[in-house]
């Protein structure tokens, strides 16, 4: 029996104006932070930012180039797999995961750029820009792609400093105490690509429930996103054009001491035979902290509460590689071991 609540999470996500990130005073931002954003995010974990103009015309310039990128022949697109992953970059690659025995794969192709360096990329890892079949740039292809994709991580690293200013300000604890970590992170860009699927088992999803792993997620998609409740029910996020859904991964929720949590989500097959037989597109931004960052609760916030809740404390590049039911499971274990069992 489906536990899904049949509340959309167009209601149980909040929706918020970006131009109160980039545009308000700082008595503004933090009054907004701490009455508005804080309480009603925390616990979710997820929201929905209504874009400015320049950001949402910057969006749509390039979600346009990454369908037309995912519409050249597939011979032309596996040219631009990186024979050497110089300085972290993919190019493209293609999953295709069973998480649970019996599930139809998490399949996906996807161009991903890492690292977040900026406008360095396009010097450093022509491997990547440059298709190893032809010799032709990216740019040849799809006109404009590697600059949009470019200005896109610039701007929302930006952003994601910026809701992670918010998130400090509302916990109490000096405003850059977490956003001080993206500056010079670990980041990836993804453009997703799930392509028709005519025939799945019944209960199929396009990506099976997870946790992201990083500080926090920003992304564009289309509809299909679940959340999951701190009571288990399912809310489906319809979302709207013009918006951004954001959400913080496990080391924002290890860093709040558990404040902030790292809420479930997955991605639905539609029921629909119509709507199965449409690919898909999403471009989410992962931002993380440096891979050798030591993920632990901030010590202010364990000394407002007396509580460590994340005593395994570990570092990004093992939290990324253990994935989340690792860390949990850890953590848990450590929890018992230092406090004993439950009288």
């Amino acid at each position: 029996m489906s536990n899904t609540s049949g509340k959309r999470a167009l209601d149980y996500v909040p929706v918020f104006d970006m131009a109160l990130l980039l545009n308000s005073n700082d008595a503004d931002f933090a009054k907004f932070a701490k009455d508005e954003f804080g309480p009603q995010t925390s616990a979710n974990g997820f929201c929905r930012w209504a874009l400015t103009p320049d950001i949402k015309a910057l969006e749509d310039a390039h979600f346009a180039k990454a369908q037309l990128f995912h519409a050249l022949p597939e011979d032309i697109k596996q040219g631009f797999v990186s024979d050497v992953e110089q300085m972290g970059y993919k190019g493209l690659k293609t999953a295709a995961k069973r998480r649970k025995k019996g599930a139809i794969p998490d399949e996906k192709t996807y161009f991903m750029l890492e690292q977040g360096i900026g406008r360095a990329f396009n010097q450093a890892s022509q491997n990547v820009l440059v298709n190893k079949n032809t010799g032709k740039h990216i740019n040849d292809y799809v006109p404009g792609y590697a600059e949009s994709i470019l200005d896109l991580m610039v701007a929302r690293q930006k952003i994601a400093a910026r809701v992670l200013d918010a998130v400090a300000l509302y916990l109490d604890v000096p405003q850059q105490a977490i956003s001080q970590y993206v500056d010079g992170g670990h980041h990836a860009q993804r453009d997703l690509y799930y392509p028709p699927c005519q025939n799945p088992i019944p209960g199929a999803m396009r990506i099976d429930t997870h946790q992201d792993r990083g500080l926090l997620t920003l992304l564009r998609a289309e509809n299909g996103l679940e959340v999951q409740d701190d009571q288990g029910a399912w809310h489906a996020l319809e979302t709207q054009q013009g918006e951004w859904i954001s959400n913080g991964g496990l080391q924002l929720e290890i860093f709040s001491n558990g404040f902030y949590r790292a809420a479930p989500h997955r991605v639905k097959m539609p029921d629909d035979l119509a709507e199965r037989q449409k690919p898909r597109y999403a471009n989410p931004w992962f931002g993380g902290s440096r891979l050798d960052t030591v993920i632990a609760p901030l010590p202010e916030l364990v000394a407002q509460t007396g509580q460590n809740n994340f005593p395994y404390a570990v570092r990004a590049k093992a939290l990324a590689e253990m994935g989340t039911r690792g860390y949990s499971e850890e953590n848990e274990k450590l929890k018992k071991k230092i406090s004993g069992p439950a009288p």
